[in-house]
């Protein structure tokens, strides 16, 4: 029963340190659709001349994350697998979506990525996962040969 307050606080730190983490649904797509990985964070009249910084990345089994895309002072910034292919909407951060646009959907996208939004009201981080499943050829056969 004393661990009440002691995890209150625990998690109130944790809090504090990182933001606050949200798991959103995972998303399937086909190679070559175009997709949105949705970011959403709270602005509790956030104005929209207020700076907001937003970064994706995908984090690798070996070495430092990838960073997908990232905004940050009416600067972006795209890995070279993504080029020309990720969009962000800056407009959409006063209302609180970081979500990130993909474009041709390739087999490499698939795995977990993570939105980390940091705003005047603090940080903000949300994951989801993509699963994407390759468009290969039917295969025919013959019976009894």
């Amino acid at each position: 029963m004393g661990t009440g307050p002691t995890l209150l606080l625990h998690s109130l730190a944790l809090w504090t340190l990182y933001g606050v983490i949200v798991a959103q649904s995972p998303i399937t797509a086909q190679c070559g659709e175009d997709i949105t990985l949705s970011c959403t964070f709270p602005t509790l009249g956030l104005a929209a001349n207020q700076q907001v910084n937003v970064t994706w990345k995908k984090p690798r089994a070996e070495g430092p994350d990838l960073l997908v895309h990232s905004y940050s002072l009416g600067t972006e910034k795209q890995s070279e697998a993504y080029r020309g292919r990720t969009q962000l909407d800056p407009e959409g951060f006063a209302k609180g979506d970081a979500s990130l646009r993909l474009r041709d959907v390739h087999i490499q996208d698939e795995g977990f990525y993570r939105c980390f939004v940091n705003s005047e009201l603090g940080p903000w981080s949300e994951e989801t996962s993509l699963t994407v499943l390759s468009t290969s050829p039917p295969t025919m056969g013959f019976a009894g040969l």
